[in-house]
Protein backbone atom coordinates (compact mmCIF):
# COMPACT_ATOMS: atom_id res chain seq x y z
CA UNK A 1 0.00 0.00 0.00
CA UNK A 2 3.05 2.56 1.04
CA UNK A 3 4.44 1.68 -2.17
CA UNK A 4 1.75 2.07 -4.55
CA UNK A 5 0.90 5.69 -2.53
CA UNK A 6 4.54 6.73 -2.98
CA UNK A 7 4.06 5.97 -6.55
CA UNK A 8 0.66 7.81 -7.45
CA UNK A 9 2.47 10.76 -5.30
CA UNK A 10 6.06 10.78 -7.01
CA UNK A 11 3.50 10.73 -10.44
CA UNK A 12 1.42 13.23 -9.32
CA UNK A 13 4.91 15.75 -8.59
CA UNK A 14 6.08 14.45 -12.18
CA UNK A 15 2.97 15.96 -13.50
CA UNK A 16 2.95 19.12 -11.97
CA UNK A 17 6.68 19.77 -12.55
CA UNK A 18 5.78 19.18 -15.88
CA UNK A 19 2.75 21.43 -15.83
CA UNK A 20 5.46 23.82 -14.15
CA UNK A 21 8.28 23.68 -16.88
CA UNK A 22 5.32 23.81 -19.83
CA UNK A 23 3.66 26.97 -18.26
CA UNK A 24 7.42 28.76 -17.78
CA UNK A 25 7.96 27.91 -20.97
CA UNK A 26 8.81 31.35 -22.94
CA UNK A 27 9.44 31.66 -27.15
CA UNK A 28 11.69 34.33 -28.55
CA UNK A 29 9.69 36.09 -31.75
CA UNK A 30 10.92 38.07 -34.76
CA UNK A 31 8.57 41.26 -35.99
CA UNK A 32 8.58 41.43 -39.68
CA UNK A 33 7.58 45.14 -41.01
CA UNK A 34 5.07 44.97 -43.70
CA UNK A 35 4.51 47.98 -45.84
CA UNK A 36 7.83 49.14 -44.55
CA UNK A 37 8.63 52.03 -47.36
CA UNK A 38 4.56 53.18 -46.62
CA UNK A 39 6.18 53.52 -42.75
CA UNK A 40 9.54 54.68 -43.98
CA UNK A 41 7.66 57.67 -45.99
CA UNK A 42 4.97 58.74 -43.25
CA UNK A 43 5.49 61.69 -41.13
CA UNK A 44 2.61 60.33 -38.87
CA UNK A 45 1.64 56.84 -38.34
CA UNK A 46 -1.38 56.07 -36.66
CA UNK A 47 -1.88 52.81 -34.41
CA UNK A 48 -3.24 50.97 -31.48
CA UNK A 49 -6.76 49.24 -31.17
CA UNK A 50 -10.14 49.43 -33.58
CA UNK A 51 -10.97 53.65 -32.66
CA UNK A 52 -7.83 54.13 -34.16
CA UNK A 53 -8.60 51.72 -37.34
CA UNK A 54 -11.96 52.84 -37.95
CA UNK A 55 -12.07 56.06 -36.85
CA UNK A 56 -9.00 58.30 -38.00
CA UNK A 57 -8.79 58.87 -41.75
CA UNK A 58 -5.34 59.12 -42.81
CA UNK A 59 -6.70 60.81 -46.13
CA UNK A 60 -8.63 63.35 -43.94
CA UNK A 61 -6.02 64.16 -41.33
CA UNK A 62 -3.23 64.76 -44.58
CA UNK A 63 -5.58 67.43 -45.51
CA UNK A 64 -5.40 69.15 -42.09
CA UNK A 65 -2.27 69.26 -41.55
CA UNK A 66 -0.33 68.50 -45.62
CA UNK A 67 1.61 65.88 -43.53
CA UNK A 68 2.25 62.25 -44.72
CA UNK A 69 -0.50 60.35 -42.59
CA UNK A 70 -0.55 56.42 -42.50
CA UNK A 71 -3.33 54.22 -40.37
CA UNK A 72 -1.75 50.57 -39.46
CA UNK A 73 -3.89 50.15 -36.11
CA UNK A 74 -5.31 46.71 -35.37
CA UNK A 75 -8.30 45.62 -33.54
CA UNK A 76 -7.99 44.79 -30.25
CA UNK A 77 -4.53 45.46 -29.70
CA UNK A 78 -3.18 45.80 -26.61
CA UNK A 79 -0.57 48.37 -25.83
CA UNK A 80 1.88 46.14 -24.30
CA UNK A 81 1.93 43.72 -27.61
CA UNK A 82 1.92 47.39 -29.66
CA UNK A 83 5.26 48.28 -27.37
CA UNK A 84 7.12 45.17 -28.28
CA UNK A 85 6.27 45.49 -31.63
CA UNK A 86 7.61 49.10 -31.89
CA UNK A 87 10.97 48.90 -30.56
CA UNK A 88 13.04 47.57 -33.21
CA UNK A 89 11.16 50.02 -35.61
CA UNK A 90 12.97 53.06 -36.81
CA UNK A 91 10.39 55.86 -36.46
CA UNK A 92 12.90 58.69 -36.31
CA UNK A 93 10.88 61.97 -37.02
CA UNK A 94 7.67 60.62 -36.70
CA UNK A 95 4.56 61.08 -34.58
CA UNK A 96 2.72 58.32 -33.53
CA UNK A 97 -0.51 58.81 -32.46
CA UNK A 98 -1.83 55.52 -30.50
CA UNK A 99 -6.04 54.77 -29.46
CA UNK A 100 -5.83 52.70 -26.21
CA UNK A 101 -8.75 52.17 -24.35
CA UNK A 102 -9.53 51.13 -20.82
CA UNK A 103 -9.89 47.81 -21.14
CA UNK A 104 -5.87 47.82 -20.64
CA UNK A 105 -5.60 47.83 -16.98
CA UNK A 106 -8.76 45.34 -16.72
CA UNK A 107 -7.63 42.13 -15.92
CA UNK A 108 -10.84 40.31 -16.66
CA UNK A 109 -10.74 41.22 -20.28
CA UNK A 110 -8.05 38.26 -21.90
CA UNK A 111 -10.15 36.87 -24.20
CA UNK A 112 -8.71 35.64 -27.15
CA UNK A 113 -7.82 38.55 -29.30
CA UNK A 114 -7.69 40.95 -26.33
CA UNK A 115 -4.73 39.39 -24.76
CA UNK A 116 -1.99 38.70 -27.52
CA UNK A 117 0.54 36.00 -27.50
CA UNK A 118 3.68 38.69 -26.81
CA UNK A 119 1.77 39.49 -23.85
CA UNK A 120 0.88 36.53 -22.60
CA UNK A 121 4.84 35.18 -23.53
CA UNK A 122 6.14 37.74 -21.36
CA UNK A 123 3.85 37.06 -17.72
CA UNK A 124 5.49 34.89 -15.04
CA UNK A 125 4.07 31.86 -14.44
CA UNK A 126 2.75 33.45 -11.09
CA UNK A 127 0.71 35.93 -12.98
CA UNK A 128 -0.36 33.15 -15.68
CA UNK A 129 -2.20 31.71 -12.45
CA UNK A 130 -3.47 34.68 -11.20
CA UNK A 131 -4.84 35.98 -14.36
CA UNK A 132 -6.53 32.77 -15.80
CA UNK A 133 -7.02 31.21 -12.23
CA UNK A 134 -10.69 30.75 -13.37
CA UNK A 135 -10.00 30.09 -17.38
CA UNK A 136 -7.87 26.48 -17.07
CA UNK A 137 -8.76 26.01 -21.00
CA UNK A 138 -7.81 29.33 -21.67
CA UNK A 139 -4.77 29.07 -19.80
CA UNK A 140 -3.48 25.46 -21.82
CA UNK A 141 -4.44 27.10 -24.89
CA UNK A 142 -2.48 29.97 -24.90
CA UNK A 143 0.34 27.92 -23.18
CA UNK A 144 -0.11 26.00 -26.59
CA UNK A 145 0.23 28.67 -28.76
CA UNK A 146 3.48 29.83 -27.29
CA UNK A 147 5.09 26.30 -28.10
CA UNK A 148 3.18 26.00 -31.99
CA UNK A 149 3.08 29.09 -33.72
CA UNK A 150 4.36 32.09 -31.80
CA UNK A 151 7.80 32.96 -33.58
CA UNK A 152 6.70 35.37 -36.03
CA UNK A 153 5.06 38.72 -35.49
CA UNK A 154 4.16 41.52 -37.72
CA UNK A 155 3.52 45.74 -37.43
CA UNK A 156 1.70 47.57 -40.77
CA UNK A 157 -0.47 44.79 -41.79
CA UNK A 158 -3.45 46.56 -42.37
CA UNK A 159 -2.20 50.02 -43.84
CA UNK A 160 -5.69 51.52 -44.28
CA UNK A 161 -8.97 53.13 -43.35
CA UNK A 162 -11.40 50.42 -42.82
CA UNK A 163 -13.99 52.38 -42.17
CA UNK A 164 -15.34 53.64 -45.31
CA UNK A 165 -18.81 51.65 -46.09
CA UNK A 166 -20.21 51.64 -43.00
CA UNK A 167 -23.95 52.73 -42.76
CA UNK A 168 -25.12 55.32 -40.15
CA UNK A 169 -26.69 52.72 -37.87
CA UNK A 170 -27.97 54.52 -35.11
CA UNK A 171 -25.92 54.10 -32.06
CA UNK A 172 -28.83 53.52 -29.17
CA UNK A 173 -30.00 50.14 -31.23
CA UNK A 174 -26.88 48.69 -29.40
CA UNK A 175 -26.23 50.44 -26.43
CA UNK A 176 -28.49 47.81 -23.94
CA UNK A 177 -27.14 47.45 -20.06
CA UNK A 178 -26.28 43.84 -20.12
CA UNK A 179 -24.79 44.35 -23.62
CA UNK A 180 -21.86 46.58 -22.19
CA UNK A 181 -21.36 44.39 -19.27
CA UNK A 182 -21.02 41.19 -21.34
CA UNK A 183 -18.34 42.74 -23.36
CA UNK A 184 -15.30 41.56 -23.56
CA UNK A 185 -13.59 45.36 -21.98
CA UNK A 186 -15.72 45.25 -18.91
CA UNK A 187 -15.46 41.09 -18.17
CA UNK A 188 -14.57 41.26 -14.30
CA UNK A 189 -13.43 44.18 -13.59
CA UNK A 190 -10.30 44.30 -11.57
CA UNK A 191 -8.36 47.63 -12.13
CA UNK A 192 -5.47 47.14 -9.78
CA UNK A 193 -4.01 44.02 -10.88
CA UNK A 194 -1.33 42.75 -13.48
CA UNK A 195 -3.04 44.67 -16.19
CA UNK A 196 -1.90 47.90 -14.44
CA UNK A 197 1.71 46.74 -14.26
CA UNK A 198 1.73 45.85 -17.47
CA UNK A 199 0.59 49.77 -18.66
CA UNK A 200 3.53 50.95 -16.86
CA UNK A 201 5.78 48.69 -18.85
CA UNK A 202 4.31 49.45 -21.86
CA UNK A 203 4.28 53.72 -21.74
CA UNK A 204 7.92 53.51 -20.32
CA UNK A 205 8.90 50.81 -23.83
CA UNK A 206 6.95 53.41 -25.82
CA UNK A 207 8.92 56.32 -24.19
CA UNK A 208 12.13 54.91 -25.34
CA UNK A 209 11.37 54.39 -29.00
CA UNK A 210 13.03 56.61 -31.66
CA UNK A 211 10.40 58.78 -32.71
CA UNK A 212 9.50 63.01 -32.56
CA UNK A 213 6.27 62.43 -29.83
CA UNK A 214 3.64 59.80 -28.92
CA UNK A 215 -0.05 60.86 -28.68
CA UNK A 216 -2.09 58.43 -26.79
CA UNK A 217 -5.99 59.18 -26.43
CA UNK A 218 -8.91 57.38 -25.19
CA UNK A 219 -11.80 57.87 -27.80
CA UNK A 220 -14.99 59.27 -27.82
CA UNK A 221 -17.85 57.57 -26.74
CA UNK A 222 -21.79 58.02 -27.43
CA UNK A 223 -24.21 59.74 -25.23
CA UNK A 224 -26.09 56.99 -24.73
CA UNK A 225 -22.70 54.64 -23.53
CA UNK A 226 -21.97 56.63 -20.88
CA UNK A 227 -25.66 57.06 -19.32
CA UNK A 228 -25.51 53.66 -19.43
CA UNK A 229 -21.83 53.05 -17.63
CA UNK A 230 -22.58 55.10 -15.20
CA UNK A 231 -25.30 52.69 -13.56
CA UNK A 232 -22.80 50.56 -12.70
CA UNK A 233 -18.70 50.22 -12.49
CA UNK A 234 -17.90 50.16 -16.32
CA UNK A 235 -17.31 54.48 -16.34
CA UNK A 236 -15.40 54.33 -12.94
CA UNK A 237 -13.44 52.06 -14.99
CA UNK A 238 -12.87 54.85 -17.39
CA UNK A 239 -12.06 57.31 -15.11
CA UNK A 240 -9.97 55.70 -13.41
CA UNK A 241 -8.06 54.54 -16.55
CA UNK A 242 -7.39 58.13 -18.11
CA UNK A 243 -6.47 59.04 -14.10
CA UNK A 244 -3.42 56.12 -14.16
CA UNK A 245 -2.46 57.15 -17.70
CA UNK A 246 -2.00 60.74 -16.98
CA UNK A 247 -0.27 59.58 -13.41
CA UNK A 248 2.36 57.12 -14.60
CA UNK A 249 3.50 59.63 -17.50
CA UNK A 250 3.84 62.32 -14.54
CA UNK A 251 5.74 60.65 -12.24
CA UNK A 252 8.02 58.82 -14.71
CA UNK A 253 9.01 62.23 -16.61
CA UNK A 254 7.82 60.46 -20.03
CA UNK A 255 8.22 63.96 -21.77
CA UNK A 256 7.99 61.63 -25.31
CA UNK A 257 4.36 60.94 -24.84
CA UNK A 258 1.18 63.20 -24.22
CA UNK A 259 -2.25 61.79 -23.09
CA UNK A 260 -5.83 63.18 -24.18
CA UNK A 261 -8.78 61.73 -22.83
CA UNK A 262 -11.43 62.45 -25.63
CA UNK A 263 -14.25 60.14 -23.87
CA UNK A 264 -16.24 63.05 -23.36
CA UNK A 265 -15.18 65.16 -26.64
CA UNK A 266 -18.30 66.62 -28.03
CA UNK A 267 -19.97 67.69 -31.40
CA UNK A 268 -21.03 64.69 -32.35
CA UNK A 269 -24.38 62.96 -32.71
CA UNK A 270 -25.79 59.34 -32.35
CA UNK A 271 -25.95 58.95 -36.33
CA UNK A 272 -22.11 59.22 -36.06
CA UNK A 273 -21.41 56.07 -34.64
CA UNK A 274 -22.03 52.59 -35.51
CA UNK A 275 -22.31 51.05 -32.30
CA UNK A 276 -21.52 52.70 -28.40
CA UNK A 277 -18.43 53.42 -29.17
CA UNK A 278 -16.86 53.55 -32.69
CA UNK A 279 -17.63 56.33 -35.12
CA UNK A 280 -19.52 55.06 -38.51
CA UNK A 281 -17.77 57.37 -41.55
CA UNK A 282 -19.39 60.31 -40.95
CA UNK A 283 -18.62 60.41 -37.44
CA UNK A 284 -14.91 59.57 -38.25
CA UNK A 285 -14.62 62.16 -40.60
CA UNK A 286 -15.78 64.73 -37.81
CA UNK A 287 -13.02 63.41 -35.45
CA UNK A 288 -10.32 62.96 -37.95
CA UNK A 289 -11.04 66.99 -38.85
CA UNK A 290 -11.34 67.88 -34.62
CA UNK A 291 -7.47 66.09 -33.99
CA UNK A 292 -5.63 68.38 -35.37
CA UNK A 293 -6.11 71.41 -33.54
CA UNK A 294 -6.37 68.71 -30.35
CA UNK A 295 -3.08 67.38 -30.47
CA UNK A 296 -1.69 70.34 -32.03
CA UNK A 297 0.07 68.22 -34.68
CA UNK A 298 1.74 70.81 -37.23
CA UNK A 299 3.23 72.14 -33.75
CA UNK A 300 4.80 68.88 -32.50
CA UNK A 301 6.20 67.94 -35.84
CA UNK A 302 8.48 71.17 -35.58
Amino acid sequence: MKKFILKIFSLVLFLFLLFIIFLSHKSTYKVSIINEKSIDSADIVILGDSRADRQINPQILHFYTNLNCLNIAESSLDLYALSKRLINLNLTNKILIISASSWQINDGSIEAGYFRPETFNDLTFRQKISMYRTLPTELFNNQVQIFKQFNKLSIGNDSRFINKNYNEIQCHEFVIPAIIKNHPWYRKINTNGIKKKLLLESLLNLNNISCKKIVIYNSPVCDQFKINAQRNDIWQMEEEYNRVVSDIIKKNGLSKIVFYNLINLGGFKRSDYYDPQHFCESGAAKFSAKIDSIFKLKDLFK
